[in-house]
Protein backbone atom coordinates (compact mmCIF):
# COMPACT_ATOMS: atom_id res chain seq x y z
CA UNK A 1 0.00 0.00 0.00
CA UNK A 2 2.61 2.10 0.68
CA UNK A 3 4.38 1.91 -2.78
CA UNK A 4 1.25 2.32 -4.46
CA UNK A 5 0.37 5.67 -2.22
CA UNK A 6 4.14 6.70 -3.19
CA UNK A 7 3.71 5.61 -7.08
CA UNK A 8 0.24 7.65 -7.23
CA UNK A 9 2.21 10.73 -5.92
CA UNK A 10 4.72 10.67 -7.65
CA UNK A 11 2.75 10.42 -10.68
CA UNK A 12 0.82 13.29 -9.57
CA UNK A 13 3.83 15.49 -9.35
CA UNK A 14 5.01 14.49 -12.60
CA UNK A 15 1.80 15.54 -14.42
CA UNK A 16 1.58 18.49 -12.72
CA UNK A 17 4.97 19.20 -13.65
CA UNK A 18 4.56 18.32 -17.37
CA UNK A 19 1.54 20.16 -17.92
CA UNK A 20 3.97 23.73 -17.87
CA UNK A 21 4.03 23.20 -21.57
CA UNK A 22 3.24 25.87 -24.51
CA UNK A 23 2.87 29.30 -24.66
CA UNK A 24 2.34 32.15 -21.56
CA UNK A 25 -1.24 33.17 -21.40
CA UNK A 26 -2.11 37.02 -21.86
CA UNK A 27 -1.25 39.07 -18.66
CA UNK A 28 -4.20 39.77 -16.09
CA UNK A 29 -6.14 42.73 -15.64
CA UNK A 30 -4.31 45.58 -13.20
CA UNK A 31 -5.61 45.08 -9.80
CA UNK A 32 -7.05 48.48 -8.02
CA UNK A 33 -5.04 51.38 -7.14
CA UNK A 34 -3.69 51.65 -3.49
CA UNK A 35 -4.49 54.01 -1.26
CA UNK A 36 -2.66 57.43 -1.29
CA UNK A 37 0.43 57.43 1.03
CA UNK A 38 0.92 60.45 3.42
CA UNK A 39 1.83 63.47 2.14
CA UNK A 40 5.84 64.10 2.73
CA UNK A 41 7.65 67.32 3.87
CA UNK A 42 8.11 70.16 1.50
CA UNK A 43 11.52 69.82 -0.37
CA UNK A 44 13.68 72.38 -1.87
CA UNK A 45 14.51 72.04 -5.84
CA UNK A 46 17.57 71.70 -7.14
CA UNK A 47 18.91 75.48 -8.67
CA UNK A 48 21.90 76.32 -10.87
CA UNK A 49 23.33 79.05 -12.84
CA UNK A 50 25.85 78.01 -15.92
CA UNK A 51 28.49 81.32 -16.47
CA UNK A 52 30.62 81.14 -19.01
CA UNK A 53 34.09 82.70 -19.74
CA UNK A 54 36.47 83.54 -22.63
CA UNK A 55 39.95 83.99 -21.48
CA UNK A 56 42.32 85.76 -24.04
CA UNK A 57 45.88 84.66 -24.30
CA UNK A 58 46.71 87.41 -22.21
CA UNK A 59 44.66 86.93 -19.52
CA UNK A 60 47.42 83.97 -18.17
CA UNK A 61 49.85 84.81 -15.62
CA UNK A 62 53.14 82.49 -15.65
CA UNK A 63 54.02 80.94 -12.58
CA UNK A 64 57.76 80.14 -12.15
CA UNK A 65 57.88 77.86 -9.61
CA UNK A 66 61.52 76.96 -10.57
CA UNK A 67 62.86 80.40 -11.14
CA UNK A 68 63.41 79.22 -14.68
CA UNK A 69 62.10 80.83 -17.75
CA UNK A 70 61.21 78.04 -19.89
CA UNK A 71 59.52 75.80 -16.73
CA UNK A 72 55.98 76.72 -14.85
CA UNK A 73 52.70 77.17 -15.39
CA UNK A 74 49.34 79.07 -16.37
CA UNK A 75 47.05 80.36 -13.67
CA UNK A 76 44.41 83.14 -14.56
CA UNK A 77 41.40 83.89 -11.83
CA UNK A 78 37.89 83.75 -13.12
CA UNK A 79 35.60 86.43 -11.11
CA UNK A 80 32.68 84.62 -10.31
CA UNK A 81 30.58 86.42 -7.67
CA UNK A 82 27.66 83.81 -8.21
CA UNK A 83 29.99 81.81 -5.94
CA UNK A 84 28.42 82.41 -2.71
CA UNK A 85 29.55 81.72 1.01
CA UNK A 86 26.20 79.34 0.92
CA UNK A 87 27.54 77.95 -2.61
CA UNK A 88 30.64 77.61 -1.11
CA UNK A 89 29.97 75.30 2.02
CA UNK A 90 26.53 73.94 1.11
CA UNK A 91 26.51 74.03 -2.73
CA UNK A 92 28.62 72.14 -5.86
CA UNK A 93 30.65 74.00 -8.41
CA UNK A 94 31.14 72.35 -11.95
CA UNK A 95 33.73 73.49 -14.03
CA UNK A 96 34.46 72.63 -18.22
CA UNK A 97 37.08 73.59 -20.44
CA UNK A 98 35.19 74.34 -23.69
CA UNK A 99 36.00 73.68 -27.61
CA UNK A 100 34.46 74.23 -31.09
CA UNK A 101 33.52 70.50 -31.07
CA UNK A 102 33.24 68.95 -27.52
CA UNK A 103 33.35 70.39 -23.53
CA UNK A 104 35.26 68.38 -21.37
CA UNK A 105 34.75 68.41 -17.24
CA UNK A 106 37.89 69.94 -15.18
CA UNK A 107 40.67 68.39 -14.24
CA UNK A 108 41.26 67.71 -18.04
CA UNK A 109 43.82 65.61 -18.69
CA UNK A 110 45.25 65.35 -22.17
CA UNK A 111 48.62 63.10 -23.36
CA UNK A 112 50.73 64.36 -26.18
CA UNK A 113 53.98 63.37 -27.96
CA UNK A 114 55.88 65.28 -30.51
CA UNK A 115 58.86 63.30 -32.57
CA UNK A 116 62.16 64.99 -32.45
CA UNK A 117 65.02 65.17 -34.03
CA UNK A 118 68.29 63.27 -31.99
CA UNK A 119 72.03 64.12 -32.53
CA UNK A 120 72.56 61.03 -34.24
CA UNK A 121 70.03 61.76 -37.13
CA UNK A 122 67.50 59.29 -35.56
CA UNK A 123 64.02 59.90 -33.98
CA UNK A 124 62.63 60.65 -30.61
CA UNK A 125 59.63 60.79 -29.08
CA UNK A 126 59.01 64.08 -26.35
CA UNK A 127 56.01 62.71 -24.32
CA UNK A 128 54.01 64.96 -21.89
CA UNK A 129 50.36 65.16 -20.36
CA UNK A 130 48.55 69.04 -20.28
CA UNK A 131 46.29 68.95 -17.15
CA UNK A 132 44.02 72.02 -16.64
CA UNK A 133 42.24 72.05 -13.22
CA UNK A 134 40.63 74.57 -10.86
CA UNK A 135 40.17 75.72 -7.47
CA UNK A 136 37.47 77.82 -6.03
CA UNK A 137 36.70 79.96 -3.28
CA UNK A 138 33.90 82.63 -2.37
CA UNK A 139 33.71 85.17 -5.72
CA UNK A 140 35.99 83.14 -7.95
CA UNK A 141 37.35 80.31 -9.50
CA UNK A 142 41.30 79.94 -10.13
CA UNK A 143 42.26 77.82 -13.26
CA UNK A 144 45.77 76.38 -13.49
CA UNK A 145 47.10 74.73 -16.91
CA UNK A 146 50.37 72.64 -16.24
CA UNK A 147 52.28 70.27 -18.40
CA UNK A 148 53.93 67.18 -16.72
CA UNK A 149 57.37 68.07 -18.00
CA UNK A 150 56.61 71.97 -16.94
CA UNK A 151 57.27 73.19 -20.04
CA UNK A 152 55.58 75.85 -21.53
CA UNK A 153 55.87 76.66 -25.54
CA UNK A 154 53.74 79.61 -27.16
CA UNK A 155 51.20 77.61 -28.12
CA UNK A 156 50.14 76.77 -24.74
CA UNK A 157 49.49 80.37 -24.10
CA UNK A 158 46.40 80.82 -26.00
CA UNK A 159 42.54 81.97 -25.76
CA UNK A 160 40.28 79.31 -23.92
CA UNK A 161 36.93 79.01 -23.09
CA UNK A 162 35.43 77.91 -19.93
CA UNK A 163 31.59 77.05 -17.99
CA UNK A 164 31.17 77.01 -14.69
CA UNK A 165 28.00 75.60 -13.36
CA UNK A 166 26.73 76.41 -9.90
CA UNK A 167 24.38 74.15 -8.16
CA UNK A 168 22.33 75.05 -4.51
Amino acid sequence: MKTLTKFIMALIALATFAACEGDPGPVGPMGPRGPEGPAGPAGEGANWEVIEFDVPADAWNYNQEMGDIEHGYLSTTLDCPEITEKIYKEGLVLAYVMAPSFQAPLPYSRFYYEPVETEDGGTDNILWTCVIDFEFRVGAVDVYLTNSDFFLADEDIADYKFRVVVMW
